[in-house]
């Protein structure tokens, strides 16, 4: 990953990148290396917040 300062260095880094063929292989590799080892994240992470909550009480019926 590069941090840009401005338009006119994404713009270099861009060419750069369009420019190599390899260094875009190596980052579509590590980009779906890191979807894969984080599949699931955001359920693992629910799970563990429902963990720590207190069961939900139900609500009694309104009547108007």
């Amino acid at each position: 990953m590069r941090r840009v300062g401005d338009a006119a260095a994404l713009a270099a880094a861009l060419r750069r990148l369009l420019d190599d063929e390899t260094e875009r292989k190596r980052m579509g590799a590590a980009a779906k290396r890191l979807a894969s080892e984080d599949s699931g994240a955001t359920e693992r992470t629910l799970e563990a917040l429902l963990a720590l909550l207190p069961p939900a009480r139900k609500r009694e019926a309104h009547h108007a």
